[in-house]
């Protein structure tokens, strides 16, 4: 998800399914329909081990947030107020800023490793896409889950691999 993405997820309309899938709701993200601004539904996975599980985190987070006095925030583009999953540590009542995002997400980024030849992390739209290729994901399923509007723009800027993910030779010679 983009920064400005994560920034307009409103909590007051996302939710654990009872599949145990998160659901995300993004309020006016940048896609636009028929030349209006639209809801977007993100759909986030469990994973089997609940120290690094995204649901059971979302979880915590706004079981915490329950505690503390929300105020909604004018959305940028629509004339109407959300409540904002992502909030300043300091101040709950204010929402984080998606330059404010940006620059977290860019500051874990810098804390991996790069392989040799590689002069700057990439964006974390690119390393998570390139990941879930390398993982298996398809490419349609990426293209999907990151709303790429095509897959052209995903290939040609944001992957960062070519490399295959099953050994052709291997399926070529088994037959």
């Amino acid at each position: 998800m983009r920064p400005s993405d994560i920034h307009r997820v409103d909590v007051s309309h996302s939710l654990v399914l009872p599949s145990g899938e998160l659901e995300l709701q993004v309020v006016g993200p940048k896609e636009k329909r028929a030349g209006q601004h639209i809801i977007k539904s993100v759909f986030i996975h469990p994973h089997e081990d609940p120290l690094i599980c995204p649901v059971a985190t979302y979880q915590c987070y706004v079981a915490q947030l329950a505690s503390s006095t929300l105020t909604s925030v004018k959305h940028p583009f629509l004339d109407q107020n959300f409540n904002p999953l992502i909030r300043h540590i300091f101040d709950l009542n204010q929402a984080a800023s998606s330059d404010t995002i940006g620059r977290h997400i860019s500051k874990i980024s810098d804390l991996l490793p790069l392989p040799p030849g590689m002069e700057k992390a990439p964006s974390g739209r690119s390393l998570g896409s390139s990941l879930a290729i390398e993982h298996g994901a398809s490419s349609d399923e990426v293209q999907a889950q990151g709303f790429w509007a095509h897959s052209a723009t995903y290939d040609s800027f944001y992957r960062l691999s070519r490399r295959s993910v099953k050994n052709l030779t291997q399926v070529t010679l088994a037959g």
